[in-house]
């Protein structure tokens, strides 16, 4: 069985769902803007942003995704993104830090397809895309940190490297 199918079969999707998305994450990602909360302060909006349609494989590596937008938007990035058919809140964004997280948006995005309503032609995840603060990473300089990470780091390193 090939890895796409592998993916495939932990999702929580149906095939005509999956046959529909073509296997793609639709995302809309939102980039360089602020949260700022309406005039009668009971929503949050995404204001003076950049907004681009992209679409991912649901087999994609978060160090490839993280290179793409690196590349894309011509800095190191941070992702954020907001759970589909939760209202937007800035304190509730879901981060995007490594493989497990990136699966897990693709899960929400299949899982929301399912749906009774969802506009299976026109919905998107939206991704709020942040300016990071060090320099982009190539896909290896990403792996290898978190396999230094994984394999080196001990509760009491990882203590120690923090407070330094």
């Amino acid at each position: 069985m090939s890895a796409c199918l592998t993916h495939v079969a932990s999702l929580p999707s149906s095939s005509s769902c999956l046959e529909e998305s073509s296997g793609r994450v639709k995302l809309r990602l939102c980039f360089n803007g602020r949260f700022e909360q309406t005039p009668n302060q009971q929503a949050w909006r995404f204001v003076r942003a950049e907004y681009f349609n992209e679409s991912i494989g649901y087999g994609v590596k978060y160090a490839d995704f993280m290179f793409k937008l690196s590349e894309k938007f011509k800095t190191a990035v941070s992702v954020k993104y907001a759970a589909p058919g939760e209202e937007l809140d800035p304190e509730t964004l879901i981060s995007v830090q490594d493989d497990a997280d990136l699966q897990e948006l693709v899960e929400d995005y299949f899982a929301h397809l399912e749906r009774p309503g969802t506009p299976s032609k026109t919905f998107r995840i939206k991704v709020f895309v942040f300016m990071a603060a060090e320099e982009p990473l190539t896909p290896d300089e990403i792996m290898e940190g978190q396999t230094f990470f994984r394999y080196y780091c001990t509760a009491s390193t990882a203590q120690q490297l923090w407070e330094a």
